[in-house]
């Protein structure tokens, strides 16, 4: 059992399935809640029920002092939603700590003609954090009943991610380690863009094929853009590039809000919050938001003709043209 202390900031779906996965390796786990009745219930009845089907073990405790929870661990995983990410970071101490981000989201810099990812941001504001992040195809019901498992550790130093990759390792899941932590993360957010305009799609095996093989390019291609030293590997080989992509465009959350998104009969742009309310309340899903910063980001440096998927799917989601640019999706991959 590891001699560390952790703290989970984040009591949603990722946030209470990976502590599922990590329980079984510390002496106590501490996580953070934003709402005071999920903390209680965690405390008195040992569940989540809004995210999670099992029983936490009794070693979790939750808290809402964010602060306390961070001072209580030397590493800290990250699973909020990526808009609430630069306030917490302003709240909380994260030097001389191990931080795993899980947060699938990116932010536009200065010049809105590059990115942000969400390890670069905390180590902007912590210098003596160690940040590392966590990715891979990981349903969050599938972690719940403890399916075999894998997902990618993207690290900058081959020593940390050898302690964490000992953290979350158990009979379920299992991780592997890459030296290209910023690769990792790109995977983990242009992958929500192809499993958006999968769900744009519809019911069409084929050309869903067709779109994840070259959306899979074209993920890789805009990586090389604006992080020259990504890794071919971690896209084409590891569990946070192809495997994340298949699973999250067949299985995850922001398909199914596209093919809803998809069928109204007026693709007006509120629809996303309308939608997003209707099928996930209380949940806050990243992949649309995704689509639309990066779309502009293409638009912004002149990309359009470089990355046709990209820019359709945001043509779809985020502009006037979304009837004209879904009919160019499904007869011109």
């Amino acid at each position: 059992m590891s001699q560390n202390k952790v703290s989970i900031l984040g009591s949603g779906s990722f946030g209470s399935s990976i502590a599922l996965v990590v329980a079984s390796q510390v002496e106590e786990l501490f996580i953070w809640c934003r709402r005071c009745e999920i903390a209680n219930e965690i405390n008195t009845k040992k569940t989540n029920n809004t995210y999670l089907k099992s029983n936490f073990p009794p070693n979790i405790k939750a808290y809402t002092d964010i602060n306390a929870v961070v001072n209580a661990s030397n590493i800290i995983i990250i699973a909020i939603p990526g808009n609430f990410l630069e306030e917490t970071l302003k709240k909380i101490d994260l030097n001389n700590k191990i931080v795993i981000s899980l947060v699938k989201s990116v932010f536009i810099n200065e010049t809105g003609n590059n990115i942000l990812t969400c390890c670069e941001l905390i180590e902007r504001r912590f210098a003596d954090a160690r940040v590392i992040c966590l990715s891979g195809p990981n349903l969050y019901s599938s972690l719940d009943n403890k399916d075999l498992s894998e997902a990618t550790i993207g690290v900058n130093d081959l020593e940390t991610g050898i302690l964490v990759k000992k953290l979350f390792n158990n009979d379920f899941f299992k991780t592997q380690i890459t030296i290209d932590r910023v690769g990792v993360e790109l995977c983990g957010i242009f992958k929500n863009i192809i499993a958006i305009g999968v769900g744009f799609l519809g019911n069409k095996p084929n050309s869903v094929a067709l779109l994840i093989r070259k959306g899979l390019n074209e993920m890789y291609k805009l990586s090389l853009k604006l992080r020259k030293n990504v890794s071919k590997d971690t896209f084409y080989e590891f569990s946070c590039g192809i495997g994340d992509l298949y699973l999250t465009s067949v299985y995850g959350r922001g398909r199914k809000l596209a093919r809803s998104f998809s069928d109204c009969e007026h693709l007006d742009l509120n629809n996303w919050n309308i939608l997003e309310k209707f099928l996930y309340p209380g949940m806050k899903i990243p992949d649309h938001h995704t689509v639309n910063l990066i779309g502009k980001l293409i638009e912004k440096n002149g990309w359009i003709y470089e990355f046709p998927i990209f820019y359709n799917i945001y043509k779809i989601a985020w502009t006037n043209d979304s009837k004209e640019s879904l009919e160019y999706l499904k007869r011109n991959l």
